[in-house]
């Protein structure tokens, strides 16, 4: 009975977020919004509940800590997921795999000094990075 009575208190507080409340992280007896005799009509769908409270995070700033608890990587690959879902909204054929860029960039400096110069002294600082998606 609590499993089910959490799991409608979980609905309720998917309802407030995507209706534009906020949640806290951590519940406890001030936040809890369903009480146990309405679990009856919250089931049939006679009741319709968000949560009382606004404190908490929204919808959006719990989406940033989920993909924050995500590596690096897979991070990177849900921004292509998206990419690829907006691309194919105007071309139904877009796909990220057939998409390959690269970029390679050389710098090379080369300063002579300033207060005691030797034949052919001076300094050279050279860098080169070349990135491909």
């Amino acid at each position: 009975m609590i499993a089910g009575w959490s799991f409608a208190e979980a609905i309720v507080d998917v309802r407030t977020l995507l209706s534009g409340g906020n949640i806290p992280i951590i519940k406890n007896s001030e936040s809890w919004t369903l009480e146990f005799s309405q679990i009856a009509d919250f089931l049939d769908g006679d009741l319709f509940l968000t949560a009382k409270e606004n404190n908490g995070l929204s919808y959006d700033e719990y989406l940033r800590l989920l993909l924050y608890a995500q590596g690096r990587s897979d991070r990177r690959y849900h921004t292509m997921d998206v990419i690829q879902l907006r691309m194919r909204e105007k071309n139904p054929d877009f796909s990220m795999a057939d998409c390959l860029g690269a970029v390679q960039v050389k710098a090379s400096m080369k300063a002579a000094p300033i207060f005691y110069c030797f034949a052919g002294s001076g300094y050279e600082i050279s860098c080169e990075q070349s990135r491909m998606y």
